[in-house]
C-alpha cells in the first residue's frame, strides 16, 4: 500500500479521535446522565491515543502492518461514537428509558473500540516481530 495514503489515513484517525474526545468532554460538562459511561469511554480513548501515535510512528518507519480498510473501519466507529455522544447530550434527565438504552449503547461502543484496537495491535505486533 502507498505509504502516503496510509499516513493520510492515520492522520485522519488522529483528527477524528480529537473531535470524538472533545464531544465526550462537552457531553460530560453539559449532562450528568451518562457520567460513568462517558468516563469509561474517555479512559478508553486515553488508552487508544498512544496506540494511534505508535501506529503513526511505525508507519513513518515503514513498519506499519495495518490495512487501509482496518483504519477506515476504526474511523467509522469513531464517527458513530461521536454522533452517539452528541445524541446523549440531548436526552433529558427524566427520560429513564432512553438513558438506559443509550448507556448500554455507550458501553457497547467502549467495548468494541477496546477489542478492535487490542486485536489489531496484537496482530500487528505479532506480524511485526
Amino acid at each position: 500500500m502507498d505509504e502516503n495514503l496510509v499516513a493520510g489515513i492515520v492522520g485522519a484517525v488522529a483528527g477524528v479521535m480529537t473531535l470524538f474526545q472533545q464531544s465526550i468532554k462537552e457531553a460530560k460538562d453539559q449532562t450528568k446522565n451518562f457520567g460513568p459511561a462517558l468516563d469509561k469511554l474517555q479512559d478508553t480513548m486515553k488508552l487508544i491515543a498512544p496506540k494511534i501515535e505508535e501506529l503513526d510512528r511505525m508507519n513513518q518507519q515503514h513498519h506499519a502492518n495495518i490495512s487501509e480498510e482496518e483504519i477506515r473501519v476504526f474511523i467509522k466507529q469513531l464517527e458513530k461514537g461521536k454522533e452517539l455522544v452528541i445524541t446523549c447530550k440531548a436526552i433529558p434527565r427524566w427520560n429513564k428509558i432512553k438513558k438506559r438504552k443509550y448507556s448500554k449503547m455507550l458501553a457497547e461502543l467502549d467495548s468494541s473500540l477496546s477489542s478492535l484496537l487490542t486485536i489489531e495491535f496484537q496482530a500487528g505486533q505479532l506480524v511485526h516481530n
